[in-house]
């Protein structure tokens, strides 16, 4: 085979490789700004329940929202997880699209705030990979000013078809003390989990590249 030919099948293996490894990693969470298709907002939504399509609702019970808390149209709609004094406090998770690949390292990126009614409060939540447990907490300010906390973690799949959830953490203590409840309603969207590119990816792509450029040359030439 003439080395033109070669670089050009080397080039395109190594993009087709990449492209294939990252429509396989991609867009894993399905429906994860909750935007899609809509559904009766404003309402709450039982343990199993399945009506936010794509998520399964665990613990208690979630509300779904639609352009409340002073969230523009961009964030319209999405998901109040509700605390409780027991280990079955609100929250949500998927598998149906979750299919990962073992040892690979996964970004995982979600916005959440506690829900703000006249008074300070603080909501906890913990997000769930496989495995793999993150804290999520957000205090804001007196009113209705909902600005989202964005958090990104970056976890490792164990298995080909790890579980992602995220729920509100149990109540600590249910007292009031100045208005403040120790765990309060918060509220999640635009969850995305997608593969960390590896460096070895990054160096197929250079690869194939430099033999699509050097392929582009001598054609010139």
């Amino acid at each position: 085979m003439k080395r033109r030919s070669m670089c050009l099948v080397a080039g395109a293996l190594a993009l087709s490789s990449l492209v294939a490894s990252s429509n396989v990693d991609a867009a894993l969470i399905t429906n994860g700004d909750f935007q899609s298709p809509t559904i009766p907002a404003n309402n709450s939504y039982a343990v199993n329940s399945t009506a936010i399509p794509g998520w399964t609702v665990i613990g208690s019970t979630v509300e779904f929202w639609n352009n409340a808390f002073g969230f523009g149209a961009a964030n319209a709609h999405n998901v109040q997880l509700n605390p409780t004094p027991w280990t079955g406090s609100g929250g949500v998770r998927q598998t149906t699209n979750l299919v990962t690949v073992v040892g690979q390292p996964y970004q995982i990126d979600i916005d959440f705030l506690a829900r703000a009614e006249g008074a300070n409060r603080t909501a906890k939540a913990i997000l769930t990979f496989g495995t793999q447990a993150f804290n999520l907490l957000d205090g804001t300010n007196a009113g209705n000013d909902s600005i989202l906390t964005h958090f990104t973690f970056t976890a490792t799949a164990t298995s080909t078809s790890t579980l992602f959830s995220v729920r509100a953490a149990p109540y600590v203590d249910q007292t009031l003390t100045a208005g403040v409840h120790t765990t309060w309603k918060g509220v999640i969207d635009n969850v995305a989990v997608v593969a960390v590119p590896e460096p070895a990816s990054l160096g197929l792509l250079s690869l194939g590249g430099l033999a699509l450029l050097r392929r582009r040359r001598s054609v010139r030439a």
